[in-house]
This record gives C-alpha cells, sequence and structure tokens, in this order.
C-alpha cells in the first residue's frame, strides 16, 4: 500500500512510485467464455430408438461431453534493466508511443518493439507495469470425451473412456518475449500442447 511520508522530497518520490507501479493485474482477461455439455445417445435399452436388438446393445449406454474454452490474453508485462534503484519499483521503461499494430501482427513481431525503450540508471520510466491495451494471444480450446458405462449383474460396472484434449490441435500461442534488452523482443517463440489423446477403463463394484 502507498502511503505518504514527511518531508517533501520524500513523499514526492513516494507519490511518482505508486503512480508508475499503478496498472491492472498480470492476470487479468476481460473476456471468457466456458460452455460445457454432456449428451447421452438415445439408443439401447430404456431409450427411444434401438431400444432392443444387438444394434442397440452395441450403441447403447453410450454418452458424448465436451467443455469449449475462448479467452482473450493477458496484458504484456514489459520488462528492462533495474536502472530505478528505487524500492518497491522494478524494470520499468519508457513508453514512446501506442505499441499496437493494426496490421502485420505476426509471431515474429506481436508489437512495436521501437515503442518501448530502457530507462537511464537512477530514472523512472513513464509506463505501467502492465499494458492494458496490449495483450498476448488468447486461448481457443476444445476438450471432448466419449464414454460408456455397461452394467455387470445388479452391482458392477465397467466404464470406458476416451478423451481427447485440444481436439481441433489448435495452435495456442504463448506469450512474446517482453524485455527490451533481449535479442527477440516481441517475438513468440513457444506453444501450448497440441491434440493428446487418452483411454481409461474402470471396474467399479
Amino acid at each position: 500500500m502507498c502511503r505518504s511520508a514527511s518531508g517533501a522530497d520524500q513523499a514526492s518520490t513516494i507519490h511518482t512510485i505508486c503512480r508508475a507501479s499503478r496498472s491492472i493485474s498480470d492476470n487479468d482477461r476481460s473476456q471468457v467464455w466456458v460452455a460445457n455439455g454432456i449428451y447421452q445417445l438415445p439408443f439401447g435399452s430404456g431409450k427411444s430408438d434401438l431400444s432392443k436388438g444387438v444394434l442397440g446393445a452395441v450403441l447403447g449406454n453410450w454418452q458424448v461431453s465436451g467443455i469449449l474454452t475462448l479467452e482473450n490474453g493477458q496484458p504484456v508485462v514489459i520488462q528492462g534493466p533495474n536502472n530505478t534503484n528505487a524500492p518497491g519499483l522494478n524494470n520499468a521503461v519508457i513508453r514512446l508511443r501506442d505499441a499496437r499494430l493494426t496490421t502485420n501482427q505476426t509471431i515474429d513481431k506481436w508489437f512495436d518493439t521501437s515503442a518501448f525503450q530502457a530507462t537511464a540508471t537512477y530514472s523512472l520510466g513513464n509506463d505501467s507495469r502492465t499494458q492494458p491495451n496490449l495483450r498476448n494471444p488468447g486461448l481457443a480450446n476444445l476438450d471432448l470425451g466419449l464414454s460408456r458405462s455397461q452394467p455387470i449383474g445388479e452391482r458392477a460396472r465397467l466404464q470406458f473412456r476416451a478423451e481427447m484434449y485440444n481436439s481441433i490441435n489448435h495452435v495456442n500461442y504463448g506469450a512474446p518475449s517482453n524485455n527490451v534488452s533481449s535479442s527477440n523482443f516481441g517475438q513468440i517463440t513457444s506453444a501450448g500442447g497440441g491434440r493428446t489423446m487418452q483411454l481409461g477403463l474402470r471396474f467399479s463394484y
């Protein structure tokens, strides 16, 4: 918490530090949409279709499920060398202009890197800790599941599950390099995992 202090110079310094440190959270996501659903196939004993016969027995007791997640990116946090020598304030930089790229945004140049520069020694930058208008790549992910629960006698049950994560194999890019001193400043060099699948079998009684 920022508090006033005795002495005009000290109070002015604290006020400057507090103002420079004010920003939105590193974890801010202003738009998040998550939907999930489970659907049991209408086949097999007691269902509306194929309630009898071999085909009904094969297709019965199956259900599909899914979770769709869509999120915008978290704010970029621009970092530089710690030249401030001020308590409670690290890696402040100078922002010269809006760093957003309205066109030609690529993973090799996610934002205008020339819009930032490191501060001189013992000086404060003019930028906030995070960039509310400059965001990391968002997230789009669809997980799917297929399962069948087969009763065995009166008490036992055998369940088979097939689960697919990132089923559409969408590339979810990582955050761009955010250090003004880095050779790959503004470049994205990582991404989340691709499609993965797992199978499971559970016997309960």
